[in-house]
This record gives structure tokens, sequence and C-alpha cells, in this order.
């Protein structure tokens, strides 16, 4: 959901883009950082990464214009980039082997910025939500999540939680 999000710099308020894709770490779950649309003379791609962003909300606020760059540069990211383990658009299928969807959405937490859930979705429809602990491994052919029994019982669990008072 965060696709299209526009950037604005801190301080300044320029907008400096737009969140175009997501990197995250297949093996901890991280969000790396963003892939950030910007346009000028001809539109590419530059990349900031989470401990650069102060604030994540409707928009999302980067320290400065400064900290976008060729993700080339930032060679720490460079096994990352090349790893083609992926999260998003990924197929996710249960230990047992039962196909669930590809990930279609996630939800991460904006401070840490550590993924929490995965959503899933078929051809016609959106399917039960997973929690990140349930990821058992991420491989380039599919992510692999604990038996769906144990999914379901973990998201209604999270759901159905009684309200206080």
């Amino acid at each position: 959901m965060c696709r299209g999000m526009f950037v604005y710099e801190q301080g300044t308020e320029d907008l400096v883009g737009m969140i175009d894709q997501i990197l995250i770490d297949p093996d901890t779950g991280g969000i790396e950082g963003f892939f950030v649309s910007v346009r000028g003379v001809f539109s590419h791609s530059l990349f900031v990464r989470t401990d650069d962003v102060v604030h994540m909300g409707t928009v999302v606020k980067v320290r400065s214009a400064e900290c976008l760059c060729d993700p080339e540069e930032i060679i720490r990211l460079q096994p990352l980039l090349q790893d083609p383990r992926r999260i998003l658009g990924q197929s996710i299928v249960t230990q047992g082997g039962q196909k669930i969807g590809r990930c279609k959405d996630i939800q991460f937490e904006t401070k840490t910025f550590r993924l929490q859930w995965l959503f899933p979705r078929t051809f016609l429809r959106w399917g039960v939500s997973i929690p990140a602990s349930h990821i058992i491994e991420v491989k380039e052919e599919a992510i692999i999540v604990k038996n769906l029994a144990l999914v379901e019982e973990a998201t209604e669990t999270a759901v159905l939680e009684p309200l206080p008072g």
C-alpha cells in the first residue's frame, strides 16, 4: 500500500518523488529501504534507506533529498539486490505443500521497519492473512509458511481478542 506515496524532504517540504518499490530482506523480514521514482528530464529510480526516513504516515518524509542515491552505490545492499528471493509477488505455500496464493501486500511496523503480516491473494479473492512469525523460509520459488490450520488459528486469535472494559 505504500507504493505511490509521495516522498518529501523534511524541513523544506519539497516533493522528492514517489515510492515505487520496497526492498525487504528475505532472511530477517527487515525493510531495508524504498525505491523512489524521481521525476526530472528523465524519470529514474533512486534508493532511500529506512535509516533516512523520519516519518511515515500518509506521506513519507526523509532527512534530506541528498539521502537518495543510486542503489548500486550502497555496497552492503549488493548481495540483497542480487538475491532472487522476494516477498512481494512471491507464491506462498505451507510446509505441507498447500498453495495459499501470492503475496500481494504486506504490513510492516513503521517505527522498526519490520515485516508483520503477509496478505496472500488468489486469482479471485484475498486469502487468510499470515503473520510474519509463521514464515519458515523464503526460497526463490516460494515463501514456506506453517501449515494453514496454524495460520488460521493465529489469525483468529489476533483478530478476535476481546476488547478491554
